[in-house]
This record gives C-alpha cells, sequence and structure tokens, in this order.
C-alpha cells in the first residue's frame, strides 16, 4: 500500500470567488446623466443670453453706383498713412478731398534779346506741375504762384532747358554742355509771346484723387488763374476751375504756430521715371517746425520733411484738418526742397483782395458727419452719410472709400456676434459635462473603496 499523499487528493481545498457582477445599469445611468447634465447646461445658457438682438446689421449692398474698394482709389488712403482711428487720420480724411494736382503749360518764343530773332523755328513749351486746394465748391483753388505763371527768369530758364534738351536729341548738343548753353544765354535772351513784348501763353489744368502728367482732356478740368502774388509777397496764386459741385477744405482761425509744433503735410507726389506721363498720388507726412525765417516780406515756417517737389502748393494742416500754410520752396535749402510753409494768413490775405470766400457745401458737412459717425462706430449712421455725398459730390472718392469701409466693419461685427452664441453654448456643454464627470469618477472611487473591504 502506497503511503499516505495529502495532496494527491483530488478534492479540491481552495474554490474560486465568484466573478464580480458587472454594473452595466450603472454605467448607462452616468452616460445619461452626463448627457443630461451637457444639453441642460447649454439650454440654460442659451436662454440666459436672451433672444437675438434686434439691432439692425447693414450688409454690403448690392447699389451698382458704389464700386468696391477695389475700385475706388482716392490716391490717399487715410487709414494707411496714420495710426488707424488716430486723430491723424481723421485731418487727413477731412482735408485730402479737396486736394487738386496742378499742371501748367507754358508756351511762348525765345528770341535775341536785341534782335527778337528766334532762337528756335517753333515755339517752346514747358510744363510745370504743384499742388493746390479747394477753398470753396465754386472751384476756387489755392495753389503755387511760381507754378502756375513763374516770374521771367524762372521761365526763361526753363524754356532754355527744354530747348537745349532738344538740341541734344538732334545731336546738336550734348548733354555735358546743357548747363553752360542755359548758361551764357540767360543775359542775351527774352521769353515772350508769339509777337516780341508779349506774353507767353500759360494753361492751367486740375485733377482729382489719382492724376497723370501731360493730360489736357478729362478728367482733367480747365483753369483760370485769377491773381498770383509774387514769390517775394507769399508766392501764392488763386485760381478757378471749370467745375463746381467740388470737395472744399476749411482755413483755420488760429494758427499762430512756432518752433516744435507739430504739424500734417499733404501734396501731390509720384515715384514715376518717366516725367511726360507720370502717375501722381497724395501723400501725407507728420513733421515739426524746426524755426521761422522770412522769404521775401513774408515770414514763414520752416520745416524738418518734406513729401516731394511736386508737393508745393499743397497744404499744412492741424489735428482738426483745417489748413494752417500752404507749402513752397525753402529759399535757403540745399536744393530748394518744399520745407517752408507760407502762413494761413497770407492765404486769407489773397481771398479778400480777390473778393472770394473760403466756404463749405452742404455735402462737405455732410461728409464731415460721416466721418465723426464713422470713427464713433456708428456704422449704419456714417453709411447713410456717405451714401448722401457720394449721390451729390462725386469728386470725393474718399466718402465712397469709407462707405466701404464702415460696410466691411458691420460685416465683420455681424459675423462676430452670430458666432459667439454658439460657442458659449458648446463650452457651457463640455463645463457641464466634465463636472458631472468628476461627481461620477468620485462616486465610483468611493463604492470601489467601500467593497474591497
Amino acid at each position: 500500500v502506497p503511503p499516505y499523499d495529502p495532496f494527491a487528493d483530488p478534492t479540491p481545498r481552495i474554490r474560486p470567488s465568484e466573478p464580480p457582477k458587472r454594473h452595466t445599469g450603472l454605467w448607462a445611468g452616468v452616460a445619461a446623466l452626463v448627457l443630461v447634465a451637457a444639453l441642460g447646461a447649454g439650454a440654460a445658457v442659451w436662454a440666459l443670453s436672451g433672444p437675438e438682438s434686434n439691432d439692425p446689421r447693414t450688409g454690403p449692398t448690392t447699389a451698382s453706383s458704389f464700386p468696391s474698394s477695389a475700385a475706388v482709389n482716392p490716391g490717399l488712403k487715410p487709414w494707411a498713412e496714420a495710426a488707424p482711428y488716430s486723430p491723424e487720420e481723421r485731418a487727413l480724411a477731412i482735408s485730402a478731398p479737396s486736394l487738386v494736382f496742378i499742371e501748367a503749360v507754358v508756351t511762348g518764343v525765345l528770341r535775341e534779346t536785341k534782335s527778337n530773332v528766334p532762337l528756335s523755328a517753333t515755339p517752346v513749351t514747358f510744363k510745370r506741375r504743384c499742388s493746390g486746394f479747394v477753398i470753396n465748391p465754386d472751384g476756387h483753388v489755392v495753389t503755387n504762384g511760381q507754378c502756375v505763371r513763374p516770374e521771367a527768369e524762372a521761365a526763361r530758364e526753363r524754356a532754355l532747358y527744354t530747348l537745349g534738351r532738344i538740341l541734344i536729341e538732334q545731336k546738336k548738343l550734348t548733354a555735358p554742355q546743357l548747363d553752360r548753353y542755359v548758361q551764357t544765354r540767360m543775359t542775351t535772351t527774352s521769353f515772350t509771346g508769339p509777337q516780341p513784348g508779349t506774353e507767353p501763353t500759360s494753361k492751367v489744368f486740375g485733377q482729382f484723387n489719382v492724376a497723370r502728367g501731360d493730360l489736357t482732356a478729362s478728367p482733367a478740368v480747365p483753369a483760370e488763374v485769377v491773381r498770383v502774388l509774387p514769390a517775394d509777397n507769399g508766392d501764392l496764386a488763386l485760381v478757378k476751375l471749370a467745375q463746381t459741385n467740388l470737395p472744399a477744405v476749411e482755413l483755420s482761425q488760429e494758427a499762430a504756430l512756432g518752433p516744435g509744433a507739430a504739424l500734417l503735410v499733404v501734396g501731390y507726389h509720384t515715384t514715376d521715371a518717366d516725367f511726360r506721363a507720370a502717375t501722381h498720388t497724395l501723400r501725407s507726412k507728420p513733421v515739426r517746425v524746426s524755426a521761422t525765417a522770412n522769404q521775401g516780406a513774408v515770414t514763414v515756417l520752416r520745416i524738418n520733411d518734406d513729401i516731394g517737389i511736386y508737393s508745393h502748393g499743397g497744404i499744412a494742416i492741424d489735428t482738426s484738418g483745417r489748413v494752417v500754410g500752404v507749402l513752397d520752396n525753402d529759399r535757403a535749402a540745399n536744393g530748394g526742397a518744399n520745407r517752408a510753409v507760407v502762413p494761413v494768413s497770407v492765404v486769407t490775405g489773397l481771398l479778400g483782395e480777390t473778393g472770394v470766400t473760403n466756404g463749405l457745401a452742404e455735402a462737405d458737412r455732410v461728409y464731415r458727419s460721416g466721418l465723426e459717425a464713422f470713427f464713433a462706430g456708428r456704422n449704419a449712421e456714417a453709411i447713410k452719410q456717405f451714401d448722401t455725398v457720394a449721390a451729390s459730390s462725386p469728386t470725393n472718392l474718399l466718402a465712397q472709400a469709407y462707405r466701404q469701409n464702415a460696410v466691411d466693419r458691420a460685416r465683420l461685427e455681424a459675423e462676430s456676434n452670430d458666432s459667439s452664441p454658439l460657442l458659449t453654448i458648446l463650452l457651457a456643454g463640455l463645463v457641464g459635462a466634465l463636472v458631472v464627470g468628476v461627481v461620477v469618477a468620485a462616486v465610483l472611487l468611493l463604492r470601489r473603496r467601500s467593497s474591497s473591504y
């Protein structure tokens, strides 16, 4: 008989425990609870947020009379020239529609002074370009005097340079000889009209917004010279455009300025290398008054920067968009840069001598009201005002540009407001679900601990 083996008994002595029961119902309840919590939180936020606003929201118009911002080019974008919504942007927006590109076409005959014999078989024509600004809706424009009617010596020199370049093209003169050619003839020639003793003819044209040189047909507007102040008396001119209903700018009545004063200067400028058909657009720059000086009988302000050679006749403005002075050549500056500002008092005197007044049209006042609404964020009101200006003063392209800016801003605000409730609801639902999940996890953990004991 084999010895007794206690481990050989087939009867199992240790019984495995029963598997834990699955709490299927519990988990289903938890899931349902989470879903109900998320939906309930979202519904609560929706209810608390209230109904949608009844405020009217202005969207893009479909009216064909208002082109898109890409189609409107006013020549100056104040929001790009200055800090957006700043006093400087507003000042530029107020004044820029009044700026005019001026081109004078001067034609005459160069003659030997003693014999009156012409130096060329054909008349000589040269062009002068500068800036100007409208001072009333009737079409009166203040600009630079030497631009529209240069004095005899300046006109003679310009005509000789023009003839010299023609001779260079004809291989009758070389480029290095040009300056000498002009200098030797300045004292022996005269520049006259068709007959000796008559004045050269001058035709003046103005253009608004984006301008092109050598343009005498529409959109260029013919102008008549009313009065010219000599260079030593302010170097200003008053011309009358053959067009009315034009945007004007106001003259400042308080323009006592001195060194350190901050100004904005605005005038025409080009980057094209080809002078003849160059495109000119408006440009602005912040400057400071560096000093005062006498130019003839007028005390001018000297500023520390300039826009370019075609800016004379342009304006210096304050932060209210009013004119405090007119840009001119600084005779003491190297190259005669346009860093002199003729005080507005000289402009006022010129208008007084000619019986012309400075004033705004109703469209100008509505435009300023539209700008006030735009800068205050009242889009619908601004759009309505700019609609009126665009219909009554089509030359003011900035009104159309700012109208489009207000439309775009209103649309962006509407899209932002429309998307915010849904985002809030979703976030609230997620937060609610997270809270319930944390609570359920805590309950399960406590149940597991209690069952383990």
